[in-house]
């Protein structure tokens, strides 16, 4: 269902964070789409973990109903224990997250990126091994690396 739904409800998901609108869409297109999967989710987790996570629900729908009413007035008060609060709905709204759309690649420039990226030789710094030669044995690469860091 996620995927039909495109990148701005799977988006979110993947890099997770769980947002109302996403979250809410998708569940509803799983019960249109698949309304027997709910009973098979009650059977496998049970009602106790699931009443447990539909409170988790509603607090995320609390969360962004707080953060949608009360967002406009930041500007009105210069109180730090409001800002701070307004933090804590954006943040614990998942509306943190902001959707951009990936801007669409040519065959030719994913070929050259993959080409650069696969020509250049990684640096030490990123992987741990400065001044191992690459196709190095073990044994020669293990005497080289500094592993007291």
């Amino acid at each position: 269902v996620m995927s039909m739904l495109g990148l701005r409800v799977l988006k979110p998901f993947l890099q997770d964070t769980l947002q109302l609108g996403p979250l809410g869409i998708t569940m509803l297109g799983m019960m249109l789409v698949k309304p027997l999967v709910i009973s098979r989710v009650l059977f496998q987790v049970g009602a106790k973990v699931l009443v447990g996570w539909f409170a988790h629900f509603v607090a995320l729908t609390a969360y962004t109903l707080g953060h949608f009413l009360l967002k406009p007035f930041r500007r009105c008060s210069d109180s730090y224990t409001f800002h701070r609060l307004l933090d804590a709905l954006e943040y614990g709204s998942g509306n943190d997250y902001k959707y951009h759309a990936s801007k669409p690649v040519s065959r030719a420039e994913a070929a050259a990126a993959t080409g650069a990226a696969m020509g250049s030789e990684p640096t030490g710094w990123l992987n741990g091994t400065a001044g191992v030669r690459q196709g190095a044995s073990v044994a020669e690469a293990s005497s080289r690396v500094n592993w007291a860091t």
